[in-house]
């Protein structure tokens, strides 16, 4: 590949690409076409400057000077000003394509350094590994890429230890709880949150009384709701997030330095979705040394 389509092609968003390619594709045939009729312009000015005296003083027929098979059945002495005026002529055009190709190489030297975008070699489903077009919209191919690193991602234990948030790895569990069950029914109950898990409800029930006894929860009964407190800490969560997926994805060099508002969209629908669809249940075993703790004290 072509190195100058290689730097359009790793400088140009995804959905510019084909434009991008057949524009350097396009310019560079006309560059080319547009050369060739310049440096062969000067090449006959230089040779026509040349060829009168050559001919003069070799004495050399007209009808000879465009046949190199003529050319060469004459003597030496006679042919040797027509081959110098050739020579000359060409070096000088050579010279004038070297400043040409010194000024190509100071710009290159001047266009800023960019890594090369890296992809993934993989393919995790049937259909990864074939050349088809895919017409997958940027939240299809974020919830994908998210999907491959959530197993071994985002923990409830890595937020708790966040700056911004200030609750510990089972109060964080529950707040999403009632945030997701909110989400998704009409009211919080804590029997069924038991039922889903297949647990007894008084398993829980104590790290909920934690929330509702630092505000950021309120219980009436069996029903739990999120004060204005917890809406805010589901703001942080999902900050924190965010943050989280920016950190790990492989963004492109181009979306830092322009913004792509279908990117943030995106980026904020699979936010939204990890917290309202996540189960977190790789965080149970801590939770139930977060409830062994708080029966010893």
């Amino acid at each position: 590949m072509q190195v100058l389509v290689l730097i359009v092609q790793n400088t140009s968003s995804f959905e510019d690409l084909g434009v991008a390619t057949s524009g350097v594709t396009f310019f560079r045939v006309v560059g080319a076409s547009f050369g060739t009729a310049t440096f062969g312009a000067l090449f006959v000015n230089f040779l026509d400057r040349r060829l009168g005296s050559a001919l003069t003083s070799g004495a050399v027929p007209v009808p000879a000077v465009p046949s190199p098979a003529v050319l060469h059945q004459l003597p030496q002495s006679m042919a040797a000003p027509i081959v110098r005026a050739y020579a000359e002529s060409l070096t000088q055009v050579f010279l004038c394509a070297v400043s040409v190709t010194v000024v190509g190489f100071i710009l290159a030297l001047l266009l800023r350094e960019v890594p090369l975008t890296d992809i993934h070699d993989d393919a995790d489903d049937l259909g990864d590994g074939f050349g088809v077009p895919r017409a997958e919209s940027p939240e299809d191919v974020l919830e994908i890429a998210v999907r491959r690193m959530l197993p071994n991602g985002v923990r409830l234990r890595d937020i708790a230890t966040q700056p911004g948030c200030g609750l510990g790895v089972a109060e964080l569990w529950a707040l999403l709880r009632i945030y997701q069950y909110q989400r998704l029914f009409e009211a919080v109950r804590l029997t069924d949150i038991g039922r889903h898990l297949h647990v007894p409800y008084q398993v829980f029930e104590p790290v909920f009384d934690r929330l509702v006894q630092t505000g950021y929860a309120a219980r009436d009964g069996d029903i739990l709701t999120l004060t204005p407190s917890g809406h805010r800490q589901v703001d942080s969560l999902a900050v924190l997030i965010r943050q989280w997926l920016l950190d790990h994805l492989a963004v492109a060099p181009g979306l830092k330095r322009q913004p792509d508002h279908q990117f943030e969209a995106a980026l904020q629908h699979v936010t939204d979705a990890v917290l309202v669809q996540r189960d977190w249940y790789e965080d149970l075993g801590d939770l139930s040394e977060s409830r062994q703790l708080a029966a010893t004290t």
